[in-house]
């Protein structure tokens, strides 16, 4: 049970992803390869800040001698105001100059050098080894290390940020939006600040995942840069295109589709199981491309039109089925 429980936090961690990448992506228009460093910054700033001092050789060579010991309250506060910020510094001059698959490459340049960073700055981040332990989520005397209770806690937490997405996306503030991203010029034309609306969209998306980052964080209890990669970025980005941009119903199901991919694999092939998943990727990203391009639940659908759809299917092979028989 504590093994399914583990893999149920690790899918609500990428449903909260996919869904502050879906205010940027599916109804904004706008493509970051850079979600993964502020889920990052997130963890490594609440991490440093509720971290407690460190004492001896151990902590020498990790090149971190000590935390401030905060509670793991305003460490997460923090921690998803300095990826808000950050998103604000990274989006200014791509709203004000850069656009297309020019956004792209800034964001993935971005990316790069950050999750760099966080390798070379051993005094700062731990470099390759990371940092740990971080103290685990305390809450009504509760230590939240348990799987099964981390996973009740987390389903709150994300059933409020898909509350906030879903506030956010269909309030006047998200169709200004889906105006963005249908034609930036005549929304400009009717005296919308567009650049403003990007920036602040922005950093709202990279907030969101700096808040899954610090609440990751205290659950793993260790932070490394190879969490944070590129890798990981492209996941996110699967997710949201898998299950739907522009829709979060859409996104749930992507997350928890692929979320599923690698436990069922290694029930059914073992240790090849992270090999076998980058293929499978692929290929069900390239089908669902050719034969659903909007995802699984496009936008404006919702997961009983997936569900009926699979009726459809079904029921039209037993026909055909029939229709061979009598033949």
């Amino acid at each position: 049970m504590e093994y399914w429980a583990d893999i149920g936090v690790t899918i609500l961690i990428f449903i909260i992803l996919g869904a502050s990448l879906n205010l940027l992506l599916g109804y904004a228009g706008q493509i970051s390869m850079a979600h993964a460093v502020f889920y990052g910054i997130g963890a490594y700033t609440a991490g440093l800040l509720s971290l407690p001092a460190f004492e001896g050789v151990a902590a020498a060579a990790r090149g971190v001698t000590s935390g401030l010991g905060w509670h793991w309250v305003p460490a997460l506060a923090v921690g998803i105001a300095v990826a808000f910020v950050l998103a604000l510094v990274v989006a200014l001059p791509a709203a004000l100059r850069v656009r297309g698959e020019y956004l792209i490459l800034l964001t993935l340049a971005f990316q790069i050098v950050a999750n760099q960073l966080m390798s070379s700055l051993d005094n700062v981040t731990g470099g390759p080894y990371g940092l740990t332990p971080i103290p685990p989520i305390e809450l009504f005397g509760q230590v939240l290390i348990d799987p099964q209770k981390m996973f009740l806690f987390l389903l709150v937490v994300t059933t409020i940020v898909l509350a906030i997405a879903w506030g956010l996306g269909e309030s006047p503030y998200g169709r200004v939006l889906k105006g963005i991203r249908e034609d930036e010029v005549a929304v400009a034309a009717l005296g919308k600040n567009t650049v403003a609306v990007k920036v602040i969209i922005f950093g709202i998306s990279a907030a969101l995942a700096g808040a899954a980052g610090a609440l990751a964080a205290s659950y793993y209890q260790f932070i490394a840069p190879g969490n944070y990669s590129l890798d990981l970025s492209i996941f996110v980005v699967a997710v949201v295109v898998l299950g739907g941009a522009g829709n979060l119903t859409g996104t749930v199901v992507g997350a928890i589709v692929l979320g599923l991919l690698r436990p069922l694999l290694q029930e059914i092939v073992g240790d090849d199981a992270i090999a076998w998943q980058g293929v499978i990727y692929g290929l069900a990203l390239s089908a669902m491309m050719y034969f659903r391009p909007r995802g699984l639940v496009p936008e404006g659908r919702g997961v009983t039109t997936l569900i009926g759809r699979g009726f459809t299917y079904i029921g039209a092979a037993r026909a055909m089925a029939l229709e061979r028989r009598r033949q």
